[in-house]
């Protein structure tokens, strides 16, 4: 905003302030409500899994809810499962075979967790069995990430993994500043997580925390970064570099109504200084593969920091032409380059996280899209009475590719919108099959939410390449 004009500069800034205080109070108010009927103090946790594929991930119980028990079993078998007293005091334990659209049931123990084996971390070397993270205690960036015996950071880059670079306002990316005075220690170090924490002075920042994790049997490598922001009116731009180790990569985008290529699927009058992506963004070449997620950073860099115009530069040369092939993303993680659309400064406590998940083989977009969405959209843990029971009526088959993007209840209950996304480049035919109740008619919707004429009678549903079909239940 600009501080010369006041009072309008502050009136306006509330006004969009009030879109994210407004929904971020509608979806927990919203939450409540879903889970009201069901929820009560109790030693059972029933975990919802909201994707339409079956799901095994690590679950974080809050302190309040975990402070009188030690282990999790598995309420089925009986079993206890994989779990850790964290230093936040979240108990956190493993999940598997979470049923698609379902729900799986755990029971909270005062037993003792059992004998665990916790591996060593030395030598700032994270080291799960399946990937090996390595930090350098200079910079506190990640120089190292081992995969299957493979190699996926750029060592010759001007960064390297979670690089923290702060940029002056139109100042050349090489003369972006790093991170200084680094301290490195372990933070997390139980069977199922183990992290170090980097700690360091920052311009920009008082402090600037750095969580660098690996999971008991992931592959995945988890960032978890926090500024504490000096507020200041002065042009600047905080970035997160991210640097590969890929062979001519080739970059695919996630977006909220498909999947783009950098530069191939861009117009030639494209902005491509800076873009933005919804969920993920896929690295790959021949051989090898990164899929990387940005959990509260939706714009970023190819190869270079060139967010860094100030004002229209209208015909400036600046802007870019064309995206050379690069391996090298940096997350345009906050900035107060502008008048508009962004508080006069920006401070306080500010929190990235970032995911990294190497691979072998070509680019697949159906592992990427899944891999994405779990990121985002965790499973949903709730305690409830022993008694409760769930058993998801609606099951989907087909190709991979295509996933349950929203299920929306309308009319007082009486009809429920179905969307189905596809991240194939080609059509799939998938199918809708129910366990108990059956809906009284399936519609395909042309256009919006309304019914079209056409119904499905045998549960087979076309999905376009790259795109969306919605169809609507009634009961």
């Amino acid at each position: 905003m600009n501080p010369s004009q006041q009072p309008i500069c502050d009136i306006i800034l509330n006004v969009k302030l009030d879109y994210f205080r407004n929904s971020d109070k509608m979806q927990k108010e919203l939450f409540a409500r879903t889970i009201a009927g069901i929820t009560e103090e109790s030693e059972t946790i029933s975990l919802f899994n909201t994707s339409s594929w079956k799901r095994s991930e690590v679950v974080r119980l809050p302190l309040d809810i975990s402070k009188n028990y030690t282990s999790v079993i598995d309420a089925e078998t009986g079993k206890t499962v994989l779990s850790q007293r964290l230093s936040t005091g979240e108990l956190a334990f493993w999940a598997e075979n979470v049923k698609a659209l379902g729900t799986k049931k755990y029971r909270l123990s005062t037993k003792p967790a059992g004998k665990q084996t916790v591996p060593a971390i030395k030598d700032y070397i994270l080291d799960n069995g399946i990937v090996q993270v390595k930090i350098s205690p200079e910079t506190g960036d990640v120089v190292s990430l081992v995969y299957e015996g493979e190699e996926f950071v750029d060592g010759k880059s001007m960064c390297a993994l979670n690089s923290y670079r702060y940029l002056h306002g139109n100042d050349e990316g090489s003369r972006a500043t790093r991170a200084y005075d680094v301290g490195i220690r372990v933070k997390e170090n139980g069977p199922l997580i183990n992290s170090l924490l980097v700690e360091s002075k920052a311009e920009g920042c008082n402090r600037l925390t750095r969580e660098v994790s690996v999971i008991a049997g992931q592959s995945y490598v988890s960032f978890h970064n926090i500024l504490d922001k000096i507020a200041t009116t002065d042009k600047e731009g905080v970035h997160f570099g991210f640097a590969f180790d890929l062979e001519q990569p080739v970059i695919h985008a996630d977006l909220p109504w498909g999947i783009m290529e950098i530069e191939k699927d861009q117009l030639a009058v494209g902005n491509r200084n800076w873009l933005a992506f919804q969920r993920w963004l896929n690295l790959s070449d021949k051989e090898k593969n990164v899929t990387w997620c940005a959990l509260n950073a939706c714009t970023f860099e190819v190869g270079e920091m060139s967010a860094n115009i100030l004002g229209g530069a209208f015909r400036s040369p600046e802007w870019i032409r064309k995206i050379k092939p690069s391996a090298t993303i940096y997350s345009w993680a906050l900035n107060n380059h502008w008048h508009t659309n962004f508080a006069l400064s920006q401070e306080g406590t500010i929190r990235f996280d970032y995911r990294v998940q190497p691979a072998k083989g070509a680019y697949n977009a159906a592992e990427a899209n899944r891999f994405g969405m779990e990121q985002i959209r965790p499973m949903i843990a709730v305690p409830v009475e022993q008694q409760y029971e769930y058993s998801p009526n609606m099951k989907l088959t087909g190709d991979e590719s295509v996933v349950v993007s929203m299920i929306k209840t309308i009319d007082e209950g009486q009809s429920q919108i179905v969307r189905l996304r596809s991240v194939s480049d080609k059509e799939q035919e998938v199918s809708l099959t129910w366990n108990t109740k059956i809906p009284r008619r399936i519609s395909l919707c042309k256009s919006g939410e309304e019914p079209d004429k056409e119904q499905v009678t045998d549960g087979k549903i076309v999905v376009p390449a790259m795109g969306f079909t919605t169809v609507r239940l009634e009961w």
